[in-house]
């Protein structure tokens, strides 16, 4: 899933020995069932060295699944559904409006300045 995966993608790159040290200790970390903060702990080593050599590597491409290009992803919003509902408002001088019906933030917004409008 990491190097050799990635190898058939892009041209082997050379990978020094310490390189391949944290990539051995990252594969096994996502490997594992916990976490990386208790896979550091478990093999004596700093959860902050993990992070940062996981996001070098990523970086570097030799990391399978992982470039060190960000992209913009297309992201499409679904229209948010209004349900029916009522309001009803009491000013203090007695007076009570009510309404029935689709109640969203700018239709509530007018009821409320129009309420403010009456003397």
């Amino acid at each position: 899933m990491y190097l050799e995966e990635h190898a058939m993608t892009k041209p082997k790159q050379s990978v020094t020995e310490r390189q391949q040290y944290w990539l051995d200790h990252i594969k096994a970390a996502d490997a594992s069932d916990g976490s990386l903060v208790e896979y550091a702990a478990a093999h004596d080593l700093k959860v902050k060295d993990l992070y940062q050599w996981k996001t070098m590597l990523s970086r570097r491409g030799l990391l399978a699944g992982r470039t060190g290009k960000r992209a913009f992803v297309s992201v499409a919003a679904r229209p948010v559904s209004v349900s029916p509902t009522s309001c009803t408002i009491t000013l203090r001088n007695g007076v009570r409006l009510q309404f029935a019906g689709a109640l969203d933030a700018a239709t509530l917004g007018q009821i409320l300045s129009a309420a403010g409008a009456l003397p």
